[in-house]
């Protein structure tokens, strides 16, 4: 594997920009085994957000710092209904003795048609992803839209 993890605090850190792959295999019953190289830099939970046809996967620092950059204190009842609805999706999962996380299927529900049962983690810096093995091409889109995304809001909004 070309690139090495770094531990940091609350997180992790990949060498370069492109991710660490993993192609994993979720059993019947909804579990996914991570490896033992991401789990010691995730800890004994993960918050799981179902994003577009993905899943994203943050420690919960990461995601308390998600959270505080992207959106602010909510100042009115309107601001914190969105907030709610942004954030109503996401699960706290923790794994089991063995290495698993379980993926409820509440998770996977207007992502994909079914449950896919051969996947892909990527491992970025600031968060992971979940995604269909099939779906590999679509996940290249999605990098593509972030880098646009980033190029957009850094000019139109400063850096966060």
């Amino acid at each position: 594997m070309e690139n090495s993890h770094a531990k940091t605090k609350g997180g992790w850190q990949v060498a370069s920009n492109s991710p660490l792959k993993y192609h994993l295999r979720l059993d019947r019953r909804g579990r996914l085994y991570i490896p033992g190289a991401v789990r010691q830099q995730w800890g004994r939970e993960v918050i799981v957000v179902p994003c577009e046809n993905h899943l994203r996967v943050y420690t919960p620092e990461q995601w308390a710092n998600l959270m505080a950059q992207s959106f602010p204190p909510p100042r009115d009842d309107r601001a914190a209904s969105m907030l709610r609805y942004l954030t109503a999706r996401a699960a706290l999962v923790s794994f089991t003795p063995d290495g698993r996380i379980v993926l409820p299927a509440s998770l996977w529900e207007g992502l994909i048609p079914s449950r896919p049962r051969r996947l892909l983690l990527a491992v970025y810096s600031q968060h992971a992803e979940i995604w269909d093995a099939e779906g590999e091409g679509e996940q290249a889109g999605q990098e593509e839209r972030e880098r646009q995304y980033a190029s957009f809001s850094g000019k139109h909004f400063g850096p966060h």
